[in-house]
């Protein structure tokens, strides 16, 4: 799946309407246009994840990984430690479980 799929189905989970896309970046309109990207920004991410009730889980030490998990969707999700470090991991685990609920979302 491209990273847009991932963030459209990540949108339609949230109940965030994408309006347009400016250099691969979402747009979503929250009373005005603002850019919107949970795998790149931090806080987009955080946002997202309180807003589907994820819990999220660290243990790169032991096994190098983060795991999302969505009791009310059941949806589970891992993200092994990556390259591009952890919080680019747990960002795209994030996203990967919210599209997924998108994906089972009527």
């Amino acid at each position: 799946m491209t990273d847009r799929e991932l963030l459209e189905l990540a949108a339609k989970a949230a109940g965030l309407e994408i309006v347009s896309w400016v250099k691969g970046c979402p747009r979503i309109n929250v009373g005005f246009p603002t850019s919107w990207n949970p795998l790149a920004d931090d806080g987009d991410a955080m946002r997202l994840s309180i807003v589907l009730d994820f819990m999220i889980s660290f243990d790169f030490e032991a096994f190098g990984k983060v795991s999302v998990v969505s009791r009310r969707a059941g949806v589970f999700v891992t993200e092994g430690d990556r390259p591009d470090g952890r919080s680019y991991a747990t960002r795209r685990a994030i996203v990967r479980a919210a599209a997924e609920i998108g994906r089972l979302t009527p």
